[in-house]
């Protein structure tokens, strides 16, 4: 191959060549570097600008591009076809191969342009390029760190740490070296003594850095700086070797400095600051997440700060949840651990985790003084807090009173069960309400049994507003008989349930025995000649309203029910019932009974005339079968939800308004 010499008088037009990973010139270089990994592949290499006469050649005249690396052609020779441009330029770009990158030093790289077949240019003007392979110091061990006569005498001790002068920091002196350059690198690592040899990683250790700027090679100290908190988080009362290494900006590192030995006399702190536990999500038997059934455990959720060895008493740990600060925790004089952390709803919400699912970071930090926060390990928790339906404005309580409640559709009227609804499923419809999604899940609840009575798994197609049907078995009905009855529903979505509010459904299916007689309680039994009689002695006199008493009977009789009170008069002293006194008869019903009344008994009123009046002028001369006097009988019966459930026994009661040598009848108080 041709070599071109700086001889050949032919004036230089070319631009310089660039090459893109070469390292921006610093002030203190006299070649552009090539960071070591960049070394070890073929270099790429580019004409930065077009060349003129380009555009002066006919189409498909051929000009070729050569590329120069120490004079002497590199790569292929590069071809562009007229008419071309700046765009192109791309076609002629070269690669210098990584066998000549294997040399150490500076070179020198340029190219050639030959417009047309026999019409060279100068080579461009050239650049150097630097491959450097040395590492800062030739690549030779360097002198070990200086520290101050304080330090090598006692070490690091809390009071050297805490003198406003040193402010919480050691530093250290780095010697110079003769071939330092803007931007090398000084790391510092600490080795706990005494050390096992092995293999250096760049990183290992690297607790403290400084870069070189021109101020150091002015002459200013080269400070390495090792902060308090550094040796915190070592062991203390041990001792640890303090060394540095040099990269320069090529990459490029030396060994390991002479060791300089650092005693460690620092207060015991703590190293290990394990990730807290989430038990809910992650112990024994948990599902890997923190759901609604989670928050509605007593105290909520909560995670654990495991023992962290070393605390001591006065510490500070500050656990957060979802980047939220809790309340800080003050370390004991004596500590009990784990120390549990409540996660009140707001924070446990705040992330909108009742919209979508997502996963929070748990941690804490542990202080001591006014040393710097050290951070636990990260704990990841997933979390999902969404329902099936509308969002409960309670949460995380079970019930939410924005879902629609379900109606139970009686033979008599919407939430009522009567005998008329006997031996046939009950029919129950719910307007579906906003925010369900296809496959979420109603399951409907009949007398707080936890076993649903009927599910529906949301359609497509269906829509808020839609009428969902169930239907409840009457086997499951009967046995209740008569009694009010809680109905409601949950929602599933996968992941959580919440239930609506309860529907109170009567059902009266059942007749009502063993109903107590009516009584009549102004009626003397005692033995005497008005024994058992409704008469002259009567108090209050029988003008006034006979008293009759439906007893209280909280086994049979519930609030809500109405009692229908017969009487019945009779001439005859037996209630004969072929000797009714047809005006005699009447009717009353009572209010709807209250707790008192089902307690302690219903008082009705029977008014005097024609009720009581009649069978008490009852005379054996008015009458063929000769009645010594009359009677009277009354029964109720039991209304539940405008349907008779039950009716009692007739109840016997004697009725004479006679006096004896005929005087006239007690019609009225004497």
């Amino acid at each position: 191959m041709p070599k071109y010499k700086p001889s050949t008088p032919i004036p230089r037009m070319l631009d310089q060549p660039w090459v893109p990973v070469a390292l921006p010139l610093l002030a203190d270089e006299v070649a552009y570097k090539i960071h070591r990994l960049d070394q070890l592949a073929p270099l790429a290499v580019q004409v930065p600008t077009l060349w003129s006469g380009g555009e002066l050649l006919d189409p498909g005249e051929v000009t070729r591009v050569t590329w120069l690396w120490d004079g002497e052609q590199v790569d292929d020779v590069k071809e562009l076809v007229a008419p071309y441009g700046e765009s192109d330029l791309s076609d002629v770009a070269g690669v210098i191969p990584d066998i000549l990158l294997a040399v150490p030093g500076l070179h020198s790289l340029q190219y050639i342009v030959e417009l047309v077949e026999g019409n060279p240019t100068e080579p461009s003007f050239p650049i150097q390029i630097d491959v450097d392979k040395v590492a800062p110091n030739q690549g030779q061990q360097t002198n070990k760190l200086i520290f101050d006569a304080y330090i090598e005498s006692n070490g690091v001790t809390d009071d050297y740490l805490a003198d406003p002068a040193n402010n919480d920091q050691v530093v250290a002196i780095v010697p110079p070296w003769p071939d330092m350059r803007l931007e090398d690198r000084v790391d510092g690592k600490l080795t706990l003594l005494p050390a096992l040899r092995r293999p250096h990683l760049r990183s290992d250790d690297i607790v403290a850095s400084v870069q070189i700027t021109q101020a150091h090679k002015d002459g200013d100290p080269i400070e390495l700086v090792f902060e308090g908190e550094t040796f915190r988080s070592l062991l203390s009362n041990r001792e640890y070797s303090a060394q540095y290494f040099l990269t320069d900006r090529a990459g490029w590192q030396g060994p390991a400095s002479r060791t300089f030995v650092i005693l460690n006399a620092l207060t015991p702190s703590p190293i290990e600051f394990r990730a807290p536990e989430v038990p809910q999500a992650f112990g024994v038997g948990a599902n890997g997440r923190i759901d609604l059934e989670d928050a509605r455990e007593i105290g909520g959720v909560y995670m654990n700060i495991l023992e962290i060895t070393g605390a001591l008493e006065g510490d500070v740990v500050t656990p957060s949840w979802d980047l939220i600060v809790l309340p800080r925790i003050i370390v004991g004089p004596i500590q009990a651990w784990p120390v549990r952390v409540e996660i009140p709803w707001p924070v446990l919400a705040r992330g909108g985790f009742e919209l979508v699912d997502g996963s929070i970071r748990a941690s804490y930090t542990w202080q001591r003084e006014t040393g710097i926060a050290r951070s636990s390990v990260d704990r990841f928790v997933p979390v999902d807090l969404t329902a099936a339906g509308e969002l409960n404005p309670d949460n995380p309580n079970y019930i939410n009173p924005r879902l629609l409640l379900p109606t139970v559709k009686g033979v008599t009227g919407d939430d009522v069960l009567t005998l008329l609804d006997r031996d046939q499923p009950a029919n129950v419809v719910l307007a579906l309400g906003i925010d369900f999604t296809v496959g979420d899940l109603l399951e409907l609840i009949w007398n707080d049994n936890p076993t649903p009575v009927g599910t529906h798994a949301v359609a497509i197609g269906e829509n808020p507003g839609d009428l969902i049907r169930f239907q409840i078995p009457w086997a499951l009905i009967e046995p209740i008989g008569n009694g009010p009855v809680n109905l409601f529903y949950r929602t599933f979505n996968g992941v959580n349930r919440q239930r609506s509010n309860n529907k109170v459904v009567t059902v009266a299916v059942s007749p009502i025995v063993g109903l107590k007689a009516s009584r009549y309680p102004d009626v003397n039994y005692a033995p005497g000649p008005d024994s058992g009689f409704i008469g002259c002695r009567l108090d209050p006199h029988p003008s006034f309203g006979v008293q009759v008493l439906v007893p209280g009977d909280d086994t049979r009789l519930q609030v809500g029910d109405v009692l229908r009170l017969t009487w019945v008069g009779y001439a005859s002293p037996n209630g004969n019932l072929s000797h009714v006194i047809s005006e005699s008869e009447g009717v009353w019903v009572s209010p709807s009974l209250t707790l008192d009344w089902v307690q302690n008994g219903y008082p009705f009123t029977v008014p005097f005339e024609p009720y009581v009046l009649l069978p008490g002028l009852v005379k054996p001369d008015d009458y063929a079968h000769k009645p010594s006097h009359g009677s009277a009988t009354t029964r109720y019966e039991v209304i539940r939800s405008g349907v008779p459930v039950g009716e009692s026994n007739r109840s016997l009661v004697l009725v004479t308004l006679i006096r004896p040598n005929g005087a006239p009848p007690c019609t009225e108080p004497s």
